[in-house]
């Protein structure tokens, strides 16, 4: 076999390789931003079960992607070492040194490398989706003691301060609050305190729908008509 031949083979052997990792690098790219999509479409639905498993599935596909990045370029610097000895045989001394393109690319940066970039942005991507998943996972988890869920810190701060109630949550909150206040000014809890604010609650409600949900709705039905037929 000449040296022509195994030139030939050697180049072959590193080129195909070498085509592969750009070729599985582009194919991550189009699952990446399939997968981007479908996370960020699962937050926006509130479907967070869908978001997390979007997440949990984009960093195993980061991460098999990463595996393959490190196989493909062993196979490339297999190739690659028989270029770089074929670079050195008798016949090849003979042209000049400028010529042997891989011995004067050895000097180069890492930071300019494929081997380092294509790594990181698996690594990259591979921690992101993982952080992803967590996050959505926190979304969907039980508010901690002292917090109340849809209402802000700056809300709650200015609710505390005697400031209105501007949203239904807000609201929430505030009642919430005086009845905590009232239970805590009783001292121990007892079942006859709560028995009292349930009491409360439940007279204030039925209230309301009397004096004005009532009226209201009596007012609505003279003006569209009734729908009810039974009972007539």
């Amino acid at each position: 076999m000449t040296n022509k031949d195994l030139l030939d083979y050697a180049w072959g052997w590193f080129e195909y390789h070498a085509g592969q990792r750009l070729v599985a690098f582009r194919f991550f790219l189009v699952f990446l931003g399939i997968l981007v999509v479908g996370f960020s479409k699962g937050i926006e639905d509130d479907n967070l079960l869908f978001a997390r498993i979007v997440a949990a599935f984009g960093a195993f596909v980061s991460l098999a992607f990463l595996v393959l990045e490190v196989r493909n370029e062993q196979l490339v610097e297999v190739g690659r070492k028989a270029l770089r000895h074929l670079e050195v045989s008798d016949e090849t001394l003979e042209i000049a040194a400028k010529l042997r393109l891989l011995h004067a690319d050895q000097g180069r940066s890492r930071w300019l490398s494929h081997k380092y970039w294509l790594r990181a942005i698996y690594v990259a991507c591979t921690v992101l989706f993982l952080a992803g998943a967590v996050w959505a996972s926190d979304l969907n988890s039980e508010p901690k003691e002292g917090e109340v869920p849809y209402v802000s810190a700056d809300a709650r701060a200015r609710i505390d301060k005697d400031g209105a109630p501007e949203t239904a949550g807000e609201l929430n909150y505030a009642i919430t609050r005086l009845v905590d206040d009232y239970l805590t000014r009783k001292g121990e809890l007892r079942y006859a305190h709560v028995n009292e604010v349930v009491g409360a609650l439940e007279c204030a409600k039925l209230e309301l729908y009397r004096r004005v949900a009532a009226p209201y709705e009596d007012q609505k039905l003279q003006d569209a008509g009734d729908v009810y037929r039974s009972g007539r």
